[in-house]
């Protein structure tokens, strides 16, 4: 107790000599006075370690993958808790393992590839729980990708061996085309799958 006064004495110390002028003059007084005011804001443990974050048109999204419920909702700018939502599973509005990499946020849905099922998922927030609206396959089920990046409207880089020599495929989502891009960046042929 004795050394953690003593360092507090000498911290204040130094916050004192370092307001004055020449630093030999101490400061015990300021010509105005206020009241200061904080506001603490609460937050609950889903801000804690969360694998993504995102903004979804006026809400922050929270996905968090070792939670029962994996998504929590907040309202922005206040940070106002709205609810949480979304189960592991199989069913049509349940997730699998989301592929944090893929994660496309919108004004009222968002988007992500689910690693595994290789299912590309389109979700929206509606009465409290979370909807799939839409459901599209783009790469066949069991096919290992390690990464799945948005890049621009509809486009997407893969990273991974996806049975081929390249590494790096692109994935044109409108007309579902599949192109090999070559090592030293030289976009190939499209691939047949």
């Amino acid at each position: 107790m004795k050394t953690l006064f003593k360092g507090l004495s000498c911290i204040m110390l130094c916050l004192f000599y370092a307001c004055s002028p020449t630093g030999t003059e101490m400061i015990t007084s300021f010509s105005k006075t206020d009241i200061l005011k904080a506001r603490i804001k609460e937050v609950p443990t889903p801000f804690l370690l969360p694998r993504f974050m995102g903004v979804m048109g006026d809400r922050l999204l929270i996905y968090k993958d070792k939670e029962d419920t994996l998504f929590q909702s907040f309202a922005l700018p206040s940070c106002d808790y709205l609810g949480s939502a979304g189960t592991r599973g199989q069913g049509p509005d349940d997730f699998g393992l989301p592929d944090t990499r893929s994660f496309c946020m919108g004004d009222s849905t968002f988007a992500f590839l689910e690693a595994g099922s290789n299912l590309f998922k389109t979700v929206s927030w509606q009465d409290a729980c979370l909807k799939v609206t839409r459901v599209e396959s783009f790469l066949s089920a069991g096919i290992s990708n390690n990464g799945f990046y948005p890049l621009a409207d509809s486009i997407y880089l893969l990273q991974g061996n996806l049975a081929g020599d390249d590494e790096f495929y692109l994935l044109d989502k409108k007309t579902n085309q599949l192109t090999q891009v070559s090592p030293d960046c030289g976009i190939g042929q499209p691939d047949s799958r």
